[in-house]
C-alpha cells in the first residue's frame, strides 16, 4: 500500500453505534477511482460496536478513544490531518465510487471555498432551521449549512474550533454547523453544494444505510439547532438570504484593470499567517483578481493557489516586527494601495473601496476609541506610561485616533514624509504604531482622510486586566454595504461612524 501521504485526499469517519455500517463505507472507500487515506476515529465505549479486525487493519489510520461527542469527534484528530483535502462523512450512507474524484475535481477548479457538500440547508425567513435539502444545479450553489458529508481544505480546520470557542459551544457541538458557520465568520469562506451529477457513482449518499441512534429523533433538536444559528448571528455571521449572490471565483489567473493598484498586507510573524491566508481567500472568493504582494521574512507559506507575489525582507527583532515593516509600508506599496492588517478579514467587495482616495491622498477608519484621549483614559495601563504622557504634553489628545488595520493610500510626497515620521516616531516607543501616526500626521500638517464605519458588537470583549494590548489583537472584518460603508466586527461595544471628507486639521 502507498504511503497515505501520497494522497491528496484523507477520509475520515466515526465509529460508535453503527459498526455495521461503517465496515461497508470502508470497503467503498476502497474502491474509490481516486485513491485515498481512510482514517476511523473509533469512539465506541462497549464490545457490541467494536470494529471487525479485517476493517482496522484494511483503514490507514485509526484514532481511538471513548469520550463520545457525537458527529463532533470527527474534529478530535484536526492536528493529526495532514493532506490537502479532508473529506468527513457520516456513517448512514454509502457513497458512490466515483465520490472522492467528483469532489476533488471540482475542489482543484475553484480558488476560494470553505466546504463543499451534496446536502445543504438554507435558514428560513424567521432565521429557523429546517432540514430541507436544497437542490443542487449545473453550477455551484451556496448554502448556510452543509450536512452529513464535508469537503474541506486541511488549512481551514482551525476555524472549527474557533468558532466552537466564541459561540461557547462545549456541551453538544453541532459538527455541521461550527463548521460551515466557522468557515464564514473566520475566514469569509462560503459552502457550496457541488454541480449536479447524472452519475449515481458521484454521490455521497448512493445508498442510504439504517441510522439507528440517530441526533435528529431527539427532541428539540431542531430548536437547538436554530438557536445557534442566531447565536452565530448575533455574533455577525450571515445567511445567504442577506448576502449578495456571488458565485465563487474559478481558478483563472489574476486579471487587474490597472496593475498600479494592489492590497497589501505584513506578515512577518507566524501567528500572522493563518489569519493573512483567510484574508486574502475572502478577497479572492469575493471576486477581487489584482495583485496582492505580502511582505514576509519567508514566503514558503504562502499557498500558491493565492496568485500573490512577496516582498522577503530581513528578520527584526523586538515584540512587534510587524509594526517596524507596517510604518514603512510605502516602500513596498503600489501607486494606489489598500492595506490589510491580517486581522481584515473581508466579507464583501472591495471594488468601490478605491474611491476613497480619488480627493486624497490616505484615508484610514476611525478607531472604536475615536481620539487619543479616549484610549488613554480605557486602556493607558496597557502601553508605556512614557508615552501617553508625551501625547498629552504635546496637546494631541483630542487628536482622530485612526485603526491603522485598513489604510488606503497613493504614492504622494506628502505620503512619503509621513511614513518617514511615522516610522520614526514608532521606534521612540516600539509600542502602538496608532499613536506614532497621530504625532507623524500632526507634524507634517498632513491631511488623513477617514473611511466609514460601522462596527458590531461581538459578544466577547478583551479582559482590559488579563488580555493586555487589546487594541492591537481585536478581530476584524468588514464588508460594503449598500450604502457603501464598512462593516467592522470586532471585539468592542462602541459605534464609531466618520464622515468621508473629515480630515485632521494642523
Amino acid at each position: 500500500m502507498a504511503p497515505p501521504n501520497k494522497n491528496k485526499v484523507e477520509v475520515v469517519i466515526i465509529n460508535w453505534k453503527r459498526p455495521s455500517n461503517v465496515v461497508e463505507i470502508v470497503s467503498a472507500l476502497r474502491r474509490q477511482t481516486v485513491p485515498c487515506t481512510v482514517t476511523i476515529c473509533d469512539c465506541h465505549n462497549s464490545p457490541e460496536f467494536q470494529l471487525p479486525l479485517s476493517t482496522l487493519s484494511s483503514s490507514d489510520r485509526v484514532y481511538r478513544w471513548e469520550h463520545n461527542l457525537g458527529a463532533f469527534s470527527r474534529y478530535i484528530p484536526v492536528g493529526g490531518y495532514d493532506h490537502e483535502y479532508t473529506f468527513f462523512i457520516d456513517d448512514d450512507m454509502l457513497p458512490g465510487m466515483r465520490c472522492v474524484e467528483h469532489f476533488l475535481t471540482w475542489a482543484e477548479r475553484l480558488r476560494g471555498f470553505g466546504a463543499l457538500g451534496q446536502l445543504g440547508r438554507i435558514l428560513e425567513s424567521d432565521d429557523s432551521y429546517r432540514p430541507q435539502d436544497v437542490a443542487r444545479g449545473n453550477y455551484f450553489t451556496e448554502v448556510d449549512i452543509l450536512v452529513r458529508a464535508f469537503f474541506v481544505r486541511t488549512e481551514s480546520l482551525v476555524h472549527v474550533p474557533q468558532m466552537r470557542n466564541l459561540l461557547r459551544e462545549f456541551d453538544d457541538p453541532e459538527d455541521d454547523i461550527l463548521l460551515s458557520v466557522g468557515l464564514g465568520m473566520y475566514a469569509g469562506l462560503a459552502s457550496y453544494l457541488t454541480p449536479s451529477d447524472a452519475d449515481p457513482d458521484t454521490l455521497v449518499n448512493m445508498n442510504e444505510l439504517d441510522r439507528p441512534y440517530s441526533r435528529q429523533a431527539r427532541p428539540h433538536h431542531l430548536e437547538a439547532r436554530s438557536l445557534l444559528l442566531r447565536r452565530a448571528m448575533r455574533l455577525g455571521w450571515q445567511p445567504v438570504r442577506r448576502r449578495r449572490n456571488i458565485q465563487p471565483a474559478t481558478n483563472q489567473p489574476c486579471r487587474s484593470a490597472e496593475r498600479n493598484s494592489g492590497v497589501l498586507y505584513v506578515a512577518t510573524s507566524r501567528e500572522d499567517r493563518i489569519p493573512t491566508i483567510a484574508s486574502i481567500s475572502s478577497l479572492r472568493h469575493y471576486g477581487y483578481l489584482g495583485p496582492i504582494r505580502v511582505v514576509t521574512e519567508d514566503a514558503d507559506w504562502l499557498p500558491s493557489r493565492l496568485e500573490c507575489e512577496s516582498a522577503v525582507v530581513p528578520e527584526v527583532g523586538g515584540d512587534y516586527p510587524p509594526q517596524y515593516y507596517k510604518t514603512r509600508l510605502l516602500e513596498f506599496s503600489f501607486e494606489t494601495t489598500l492595506y490589510l492588517g491580517s486581522d481584515a478579514i473581508p466579507t464583501g467587495s472591495i471594488d468601490d473601496m478605491w474611491r476613497y482616495v480619488d480627493d486624497c491622498d490616505i484615508a484610514i477608519p476611525v478607531d472604536s476609541f475615536t481620539n487619543v484621549g479616549g484610549l488613554i483614559d480605557q486602556a493607558q495601563h496597557h502601553w508605556s506610561a512614557e508615552e501617553c504622557e508625551l501625547m498629552i504634553r504635546l496637546g494631541l489628545t483630542g487628536r482622530t485616533l485612526f485603526d491603522s488595520r485598513i489604510i488606503l493610500l497613493k504614492k504622494s510626497s506628502a505620503n512619503t514624509k509621513l511614513f518617514a515620521l511615522w516610522h520614526k516616531e514608532w521606534k521612540r516607543f516600539g509600542e502602538l504604531d496608532q499613536l506614532a501616526l497621530v504625532r507623524a500626521a500632526a507634524f507634517t500638517g498632513a491631511s488623513v482622510h477617514t473611511v466609514p464605519v460601522v462596527r458590531s458588537q461581538s459578544s466577547r470583549r478583551p479582559d482590559s486586566s488579563g488580555e493586555g494590548r487589546a487594541c492591537a489583537v481585536r478581530s476584524l472584518r468588514f464588508q460594503l454595504l449598500p450604502e457603501q460603508t464598512l462593516m467592522v466586527d470586532e471585539f468592542s461595544s462602541t459605534c464609531s461612524n466618520g464622515d468621508r471628507n473629515q480630515h485632521i486639521d494642523n
